[in-house]
């Protein structure tokens, strides 16, 4: 116009596309610094979150070859945390439970050794001699004995392995009377026993009902009737008495005899 002015700038298209460009390469540069910074964060927690994870595979290992001492770390209150005491936990269980298998056998192979060996010597000497006929009644009667002992180890066998295939909690329990089941045990022991064996005697006390096992207490009974049958006095008197503790019933079986050793006590309620 006849008053204005016109003002005309340019650039050189070269100097637009330099531009450009280095901004392209510092973006590029950012971004590939970016992506190493990531991944070397990433390799550094995969490190730091996998320790844990391959300590508790190698103590898993450990474990499953047979080294129940083997004990994971297991501080964190995490997931790692809880597998790694879980997995002790489980270390720890199978610790006692071999111990209780190798005292187990032990047991077995200690209780069979002498009816085996009785067995054994008095066959051989019925093999290798001509016993007179009194003789000859005296080693089958004591074979015949110590045959019916091993029928009776191999038949607790079955009941320990009963029980134990049974968790506690999942057992039927049902009313039974107390003083009935020690009365049919009693008849069973008498049947059996020596003339000057102890006489069983079951107080009015028993009589009380309880929730149970019927077949457990009568194996109980059974057993803690026959020692202390065997071990009284001379045509003395075992007792089995009863009495309620507010939610539990406790039973009493009492002889006559020396009683057991102090040194043997702790040792009461191991198998066999």
């Amino acid at each position: 116009t006849e008053e204005g002015f016109i003002i005309r700038l340019g650039a050189p298209l070269s100097d637009v596309h330099a531009t450009v460009f280095g901004m392209q390469r510092r973006l590029l540069g950012a971004a590939a610094l970016a992506i190493l910074v990531a991944i070397a964060l990433g390799i550094f927690a995969s490190r730091i979150a996998s320790r844990p994870l391959s300590a508790m595979t190698d103590g898993a290992t450990r474990i499953a070859a047979g080294d129940l001492e083997t004990r994971i770390a297991a501080e964190s209150p995490d997931e790692f945390g809880r597998l790694a005491r879980a997995l002790n936990a489980m270390a720890e269980q199978l610790k006692e439970r071999m111990t209780m298998r190798r005292d187990y056998l032990a047991n077995v192979s200690h209780e069979l050794r002498t009816p085996v060996a009785a067995i054994q010597g008095y066959a051989e000497t019925l093999l290798e001699q001509a016993p007179t006929p009194e003789m000859q009644r005296q080693f089958i009667d004591t074979i015949y004995r110590q045959a019916q002992r091993i029928g009776a180890l191999v038949e607790e066998l079955f009941v320990l392995a009963d029980l134990e295939a049974r968790p506690i909690d999942r057992l039927e329990l049902e009313p039974v009377n107390v003083g009935h089941v020690a009365r049919l045990v009693a008849e069973t022991i008498r049947g059996r026993a020596a003339p000057d064996a102890s006489k069983i005697v079951v107080d009015e006390s028993a009589n009380v009902d309880v929730l149970g096992d019927p077949d457990g207490l009568e194996r109980v009974l059974q057993n803690l009737l026959e020692n202390a049958s065997r071990y009284g006095k001379t045509n003395g008197e075992v007792r089995v008495t009863a009495a309620r503790h507010d939610d539990h019933v406790a039973i009493t079986v009492a002889d006559d005899g020396p009683g057991i050793a102090a040194e043997h006590l702790p040792r009461l309620f191991e198998r066999f």
